[in-house]
């Protein structure tokens, strides 16, 4: 028969207690809080308690309470009541209760009782020598300052040492497992180890002196190390009993030694592999291999239909393709034999398309035998930290060579092209890929799964580097692909390219005079005039003064001296021509220049109703 020995332990219940001074001492209602907080370091308050028996319920006198604060230990014995009493302490934080600021301190207790057990002849009825306990307590108002006198009380309950636990350690074939190493636990003060023993030859143990009534936890660890064993959860000692001899038949009550694991398992790998691209087959699969064996639940059960609760439930399998799939997909569930790898079988897949089997969830739940949760492995995808993405081929290709055209017109600002290819007729084609070319680049992807006979794309410039300093003029070029069911790119179509054909001409058929200088010792004038046009200009061109035709005034010579092109001026491109002439320009006076052969950095002639500038001068 497998004995669990177990050893016990006295509850030191700490029970934090407001009173209004006056108040009894058994009244554990808390008071309702000072809701002006005292404001300086120098407050102090008054604890009292009373030590109590948690099985009679009657005083414990001749207890040596010790408190500590600032660095110094203040003590105490209790009376025959059970009571004790300590002033002066000082209050060392505040706390917020139900939204009121109250005075409150923590502070370290020990409690001894060593003399009283010497004292006591009946060893049933004696106490740890010692306990010690961090006590959190809330002070009520005092003096009329707040700032001395405040009370606060504390209830402390004990219990005799007079348990016994007794009890086996085997290993996973019920064999006794000597000098293992067994710990006991109290639970009642977050798990407070209390005692320890070894297992003798035949793996029995015993804990004697613990105390009645108590909460334990039990711990065993094989002489090497290597296994390891526990209580499933804590077990609450009857107060009415004295003698435990846990049974090893019962599964909370057994301590049989597993090899020691605090390892996490993980997902080893996954096939099909993330992203990878199947071939089509009538028994396809998709297989979690693991690090290690998963625990088996009612939650892994395979074979039971969704919701039973079961890992059925929380696998989300999905079509991600272009078409949508009828129906729900069913899922077969199925383990190998030592529960390390997991098949799951769809009974219904497209032999072309693209999938998403997510398992987070599932993964989040699973455990190994050592009841270690799974955690993500970084080395692969598609298991804890992301789904898992697929797809299903058979390889299919499509001779579609599509030719594309369009009716859009850029100019040097670029605008919008909206590009078109003719229809087809193959039935493996599922979608279209776009490519663009600017500035004689390498074509880049710029749309993908196109399923219409066009795309509408924003140029935004077509000239380098900027609007404000175009050195040269650019193109965009397109080309477009059919792609397959299975996602196998077909031949490119033809290039389209465009350019700004967009004619040039005068910003403001009127121009302006830049100066007027007149010759001291002749009858000509100096005139700089300034042109502008909407378009940046060939810069060779538009700075030849051959390039400009003086309108001819009988009696009146004209000699072009310079053109000077000024590039963007905030409004238009400017050239700054310069020439000579015995004409007067006045108000009155309209003169004309013409510039017909002159063209934008495009290569495109200016408009022949946009050639010409009128000057007036102001003479």
């Amino acid at each position: 028969m497998k004995k669990i020995l177990i050893s016990s332990v006295i509850s030191f219940f700490l029970f934090s207690i407001l009173f209004f001074a006056g108040c009894k001492s058994e009244n554990r209602n808390i008071t309702e809080p000072n809701t002006d907080p005292v404001k300086t370091v120098n407050a102090t308050g008054q604890i009292t308690g009373r030590i109590i028996n948690s099985l009679t319920n009657t005083p414990i006198a001749g207890v040596v309470v010790s408190i500590s604060y600032n660095n110094q230990n203040s003590k105490a014995v209790t009376d025959d009541f059970g009571h004790f009493t300590f002033n002066g302490v000082p209050v060392t934080t505040f706390v917020n209760e139900s939204g009121r600021a109250v005075n409150s301190g923590i502070y370290p207790v020990t409690l001894s009782l060593v003399d009283l057990n010497k004292k006591q002849a009946d060893s049933t009825k004696r106490y740890r020598d010692y306990y010690y306990q961090n006590i959190n307590v809330l002070f009520t108002q005092g003096d009329t300052l707040m700032v001395t006198n405040m009370v606060a009380s504390i209830d402390m309950m004990l219990s005799y040492c007079n348990t016994t636990i007794n009890g086996f350690v085997v290993d996973k074939n019920n064999a006794p497992a000597a000098n293992a190493v067994v710990y006991l636990y109290d639970e009642s003060i977050s798990r407070a180890l209390i005692s320890q023993t070894t297992t003798d030859a035949n793996g029995a143990y015993t804990f004697n002196k613990v105390d009645n009534g108590i909460s334990i936890y039990i711990k065993a660890v094989s002489a090497d190390g290597s296994m390891s064993a526990s209580l499933p959860t804590n077990y609450a000692l009857d107060p009415r009993i004295t003698l435990y001899n846990l049974r090893p038949g019962v599964s909370s009550e057994r301590l049989e030694l597993h090899t020691a694991d605090n390892i996490a398992p993980f997902v080893v790998s996954i096939s099909p592999e993330y992203n990878s691209d199947v071939q089509s087959t009538s028994d396809f699969k998709i297989v979690y291999n693991f690090s290690e064996p998963v625990k088996q639940n009612q939650y892994t059960v395979t074979g039971m239909p969704k919701g039973l609760s079961t890992m059925i439930d929380d696998i989300i399998f999905t079509f991600d393709g272009l078409k949508k799939v009828q129906g729900d997909v069913g899922l077969g569930l199925s383990w190998n034999q030592s529960f390390t790898s997991l098949t799951i079988t769809p009974s219904t897949v497209l032999t072309t398309g693209r999938y998403t089997i997510d398992l987070r969830t599932v993964l989040s739940k699973l455990k190994d035998n050592s009841n270690n949760y799974f955690v993500d492995n970084t080395n692969i995808k598609g298991d804890l930290s992301e789904s898992q993405k697929f797809t299903i081929s058979q390889n299919l290709q499509t001779t579609v060579v599509p030719q594309i055209f369009t009716s859009s017109v850029l100019d040097h600002t670029g605008g919008n092209v909206y590009i078109q290819w003719s229809s087809y007729s193959d039935p493996n084609v599922s979608s279209f890929n776009v490519y663009k070319s600017t500035d004689n680049q390498p074509f880049q992807l710029i749309a993908n799964r196109i399923t219409t006979l066009g795309y509408s794309d924003a140029v935004t410039t077509l000239l380098y580097p900027s609007l404000a300093n175009p050195l040269r003029a650019i193109s965009v070029k397109y080309k477009v692909t059919a792609i397959s069911k299975d996602l196998i790119e077909g031949t490119s179509s033809n290039v389209l390219e465009m350019k700004d054909t967009d004619q040039p001409g005068t910003l403001m058929d009127t121009l302006s005079i830049v100066s007027a200088t007149t010759d001291p010792l002749g009858d000509t004038t100096l005139y700089k005039v300034m042109l502008q046009f909407d378009e940046p200009m060939d810069p060779a061109l538009v700075s030849d003064v051959a390039q400009y035709s003086m309108q001819s005034v009988p009696g009146y010579t004209f000699t072009k001296v310079s053109a000077v092109y000024a590039g963007y001026n905030g409004s238009g491109y400017a050239v700054q021509l310069t020439f000579n002439t015995n004409l007067k320009l006045t108000y009155v006076t309209t003169y004309k220049i013409t510039c017909s052969t002159v063209k934008d950095l495009a290569g495109n002639l200016i408009k022949a109703t946009r050639n010409v500038f009128k000057c007036r001068g102001y003479y």
